[in-house]
């Protein structure tokens, strides 16, 4: 688990190596390149398909980006993922082109965490948007027990959002996906916590 920590809290620490504004790259499985890129000024998600001749569709403006360390578009796999990182915080939601529907679609959301208060978590979780299924690798800090971070299961559960598109997605999204991430860390946490004072 330390090792997985630590790699994951690596590969979100020097994203801005790898990462750009701007990516180039066919998304609609056409062989011909598209724009996806992010509007500063206007704080947008645009992509710009060769499918629907290049036509602008952007998503809901995304709010709070003034208090993060970074935010930026990254290639993926299956399409492209837009990433912010607040210090020990960063969550990325990861997009793909659904060629059913011609239309951009969000397919899975991913955080990490590494809060240094006794209270807090550390590690990292992820949900796919497809199957709905949650994922969550997490320790805490027992300052009452032992002071020291202690590593709990691997939390799996299902966790089911509203269909997504480009054009519905904002900052409430990922903030959902934060709020019940947190519910199931706090309900695990109490659970584990109950069964090491035993």
């Amino acid at each position: 688990m330390k090792k997985y920590f630590l790699y994951i809290l690596a590969t979100f620490c020097c994203t801005n190596v790898f990462t750009q504004e701007k990516l180039v790259k066919d998304i609609d499985f056409d062989s011909i390149n598209d724009t996806i890129y992010f509007d500063k000024d206007n704080r947008l998600i645009i992509s710009q398909l060769s499918s629907i001749n290049f036509k602008p569709v952007h998503s809901l403006p995304i709010d709070g980006l003034e208090y993060a360390d970074n935010y930026y578009i990254k290639e993926s796999k299956n399409g492209f993922e837009f990433a912010i990182e607040f210090g020990r915080y960063g969550v990325a939601s990861q997009f793909k082109y659904e060629k059913r529907t011609k239309r951009i679609r969000l397919i899975g959301m991913r955080r990490r965490e590494s809060d240094i208060n006794w209270y807090g978590a550390n590690g990292s979780s992820s949900v796919n948007l497809l199957t709905n299924k949650y994922i969550g690798n997490w320790q805490y800090n027992d300052k009452e027990q032992s002071e020291q971070w202690v590593e709990m299961p691997v939390i799996k559960s299902k966790m089911y959002f509203f269909k997504t598109y480009l054009e519905d997605f904002d900052e409430t999204v990922y903030n959902d996906y934060d709020n019940r991430c947190t519910s199931l860390f706090v309900k695990y946490k109490n659970i584990h916590k109950d069964k090491f004072k035993k």
